[in-house]
């Protein structure tokens, strides 16, 4: 009988598995599978794993790190972390953004994110 859920991806999903170039390197790539394995297998937490591995990539720890201005990853890294976000706190018509707090299920652990409604500017229009 087949399974109802969908395998799990072939590649780590823990920070800091990375082999050879250190944990940044894999970051950039990490985060664009874990973004598509989620949209393919509709799993919001591969998805939310995909903004921590992009934030990794885009703000590492220490002075030295960061990606630099002509990185081609940089753009792409960027843009994953915004559309991994969008697709984590999509609405259930995923029409718009519904930005929560709460403490989050990933492949590899939990993550606690903290949102104050207050300050988010709903208030504002473009």
């Amino acid at each position: 009988m087949p399974s109802t859920q969908s395998p799990r991806p072939p590649w780590p999903t823990a920070p800091g598995h990375g082999r050879g170039g250190g944990t940044r390197t894999c970051c950039s790539p990490l985060a664009e599978l874990s973004f598509l394995h989620g949209r393919a297998a509709k799993q919001r937490d591969y998805a939310l794993a995909a903004a921590v591995y992009a934030y990794a990539f885009l703000f590492p720890e220490g002075a030295g790190g960061a990606p630099g201005r002509f990185d081609p990853r940089l753009r792409i890294a960027a843009d994953l972390y915004n559309w991994a976000l969008a697709a984590s706190f999509a609405s259930a018509d995923k029409m718009e953004v519904v930005p929560q707090g709460g403490t989050f299920a990933l492949p590899f652990g939990h993550l606690a994110v903290a949102f104050d409604p207050a300050r988010s500017g709903r208030d504002r229009e473009l």
